[in-house]
């Protein structure tokens, strides 16, 4: 899912002109980016159980 389309067309319609709509755009992609790689670390097993998982020594 591309969600920048529907947000600049929010923006516009909120009266943001489109010279000033990259930079807040940007942010929140960096922000989804960020909660993505927290996610992802908060979500992984701990150090070795994937490899006992795979039947290798951990």
């Amino acid at each position: 899912m591309n969600a920048r389309p529907e947000t600049l067309r929010t923006l516009a319609a909120a009266g943001i002109p489109a010279e000033r709509q990259d930079e807040p755009v940007a942010a929140l992609e960096t922000g989804a980016i960020a909660g993505t790689r927290i996610w992802i670390a908060e979500s992984s097993a701990p150090d070795g159980v994937g490899e006992r998982c795979r039947g290798q020594p951990g």
